[in-house]
């Protein structure tokens, strides 16, 4: 397995914030990580990756997250926090190169500058590569630290909701930049709010309602409409299209 938690938990003082987090995720996988805001995404992707202090076990291809160092890490997951500030006044093309120089590269080489070239396609960054990571806007800094992450060509992405500031166009291409990773055998864990996006990109979706994980399946097993009610609080209409589900939230409770 590429990662697997076992008995994760996570506490602030005496305070419980994850309890018992049991899971795995193998090659060619997106996992979609749902849930009410607060109910712990993102501590947990945290936790993966070594940011805050955890018990239980965390292993990337069996090995301890507790002995393998910080460069050894970079080659394994490629992490895109939900924070997008950026303190560094780099242009998005050196933001890229970060991700590359995290592994040990330098896209002075002809491999690695290929590959920053075929980021900067697919992302859609060629007309701001030049320009300061702090003058770009919200969605278009998005794209460029998603670039970065991209940059690490490391097995696994963590992602914390990496829609977050998209349109429409630049979601379906995130969707479209996500699929084609997978059919290459790269794993992506991504946290997202919207019911519909997740059960059209996902494989599996892992549910978490206040620090447990409570469903962990294919997006049928786990967007129930009784599910959603029992932890979201709302009650929500599921329809089916040849594009897949539209999940739309109807009624508070």
């Amino acid at each position: 397995m590429l990662l697997q938690l076992k008995d994760l938990s996570v506490n602030y003082g005496p305070k419980n914030i994850l309890s018992s987090i049991n899971l795995e995720i193998g090659k060619g996988e997106i996992v979609g990580l749902i849930g009410p805001n607060g109910s712990g995404k993102s501590t947990l992707m945290k936790a993966m990756v070594g940011l805050i202090p955890s018990n239980g076990e965390i292993s990337y291809d069996n090995r301890p997250l507790k002995n393998i160092s910080a460069r050894q890490l970079s080659k394994h997951v490629a992490y895109m926090a939900q924070e997008r500030d950026v303190a560094w006044d780099l242009s998005v093309e050196r933001i890229l190169a970060l991700g590359c120089e995290a592994i040990g590269g330098s896209v002075r080489t002809p491999k690695h500058k290929a590959e920053l070239e075929e980021v900067v396609s697919s992302l859609g960054l060629e007309p701001i590569r030049k320009e300061s990571i702090l003058q770009v806007s919200g969605g278009e800094k998005a794209r460029a630290l998603l670039g970065r992450a991209l940059m690490q060509k490391t097995p696994l992405i963590i992602a914390d909701e990496p829609t977050a500031g998209l349109d429409p166009e630049h979601q379906l291409e995130l969707q479209e930049i996500f699929q084609k990773l997978q059919q290459q055998g790269t794993s992506m864990l991504v946290s997202l709010h919207d019911w519909t996006y997740a059960a059209r990109l996902c494989t599996r979706l892992a549910m978490l309602k206040e620090g447990r994980l409570v469903a962990y399946g294919s997006p049928e097993e786990v967007l129930t409409q009784e599910r959603v009610q029992d932890v979201y609080r709302v009650k929500a209409h599921i329809l089916e299209t040849e594009q897949g589900p539209v999940i739309t939230p109807t009624t508070r409770l």
